[in-house]
């Protein structure tokens, strides 16, 4: 199955093995749930509308010098692709303000939908107004000027940091 994520392995959440680690008793790693209150077969059954499977990671102490740099490598294309995918959903919740305003007052209210859209950003994120603001415009400009700049960030081939540059 694909998950969609760069560097990315599938495993079978039924298995009794997946998210352990089979040299220890205890796990040392992390394990990523959209919901924490879930159990891991719980978890992938109830994922939120959008998402699958399950991420896991073993933890760096038990890594050598390849796999460490490694994992930092795919750690980097992970987190590039989740920014990927947050700028196209801050932009469409923008999107989606824009609608709702544009429905109501017969009228397009560009900035009321940017600040009604950085409020719940903000919230959401737990993040400051300005800051959200910050996101909801960035990610609308780079959805809807650069596709070719966010399939990039996407793939893991650059960072954030090189997409607001570009």
């Amino acid at each position: 199955e694909e998950s969609g994520v760069p560097g990315a392995e599938s495993r079978d959440p039924s298995s009794p093995s997946a998210g352990a680690d089979p040299r220890r008793d205890t796990p040392t790693g992390a394990v990523f749930c959209a919901d924490p209150a879930l159990g891991s077969d719980a978890a992938a059954a109830s994922l939120p509308e959008g998402f699958a499977g399950q991420l896991s990671f073993r933890g760096a102490d038990s890594l050598g010098y390849d796999e460490t740099v490694s994992a930092l490598q795919r750690l980097g294309m992970l987190v590039s692709w989740a920014q990927a995918q947050q700028a196209r959903v801050a932009a469409r919740l923008e999107v989606l303000f824009a609608r709702d305003i544009a429905d109501a007052s017969g009228r397009e209210e560009p900035a009321l939908a940017l600040s009604l859209a950085a409020a719940e950003a903000s919230a959401v994120l737990n993040i400051p107004h300005m800051t959200a603001m910050q996101l909801i415009s960035e990610s609308s400009r780079l959805c809807a000027d650069a596709p070719e700049t966010i399939a990039r960030l996407s793939e893991g081939k650059i960072a954030i940091q090189h997409a607001r540059i570009i």
